[in-house]
């Protein structure tokens, strides 16, 4: 029996220095996540308004900016012009563009391909927030997404 404690001891004493060697060695650097996202009563936590930072891992090292609506995207009046087709796209990471610029997101990279095809003018408008589920992207479109006069709204599964 002291053989086995002894045996289990050893291991894990050698899996702590090994922990700490690959810490000195490779170190996996993060920071904070930046002050962007906040306690929502109704959604569960939604991006803040304005907010701003940098997200950093060791995969990526993006500018997160959130408009005055809390929206990762560029500002978009709510009526929207006539001549303008206008799709809103709800999601999770994937849709708000989780380790990408802005520019690389997926709603902006659909805006340039739609603006590129048609004849009309084309705004897609990113409401994504990582970690939603298809409950909280409803009662985003409800609370906010409504407003918009989309003529499509495209939800994104994961």
């Amino acid at each position: 029996m002291k053989s086995l404690l002894l045996a289990l001891a050893a291991l894990g004493l050698g899996l702590l220095l090994c922990e700490g060697l690959l810490s000195l060695i490779y170190p996996q650097v993060y920071r904070r996540p930046p002050r962007v996202w906040q306690f929502d009563a109704d959604l569960g936590w939604a991006h803040v308004p304005a907010g701003k930072g940098r997200l950093v891992t060791p995969e990526f090292n993006v500018e997160i900016r959130i408009n005055a609506d809390g929206l990762r995207d560029g500002d978009y009046a709510r009526q929207k012009s006539g001549n303008t087709r206008r799709v809103l796209v709800f999601g999770d990471s994937f849709a708000e563009g989780w380790g990408v610029e802005v520019e690389e997101s997926l709603s902006k990279r659909l805006e340039v391909c739609l603006r590129d095809r048609g004849s009309r003018a084309a705004e897609v408008i990113n409401f994504g927030v990582a970690g939603y589920g298809t409950d909280q992207e409803l009662l985003l479109f409800e609370k906010l997404g409504r407003h918009y006069q989309a003529d499509v709204v495209v939800v994104l599964f994961y």
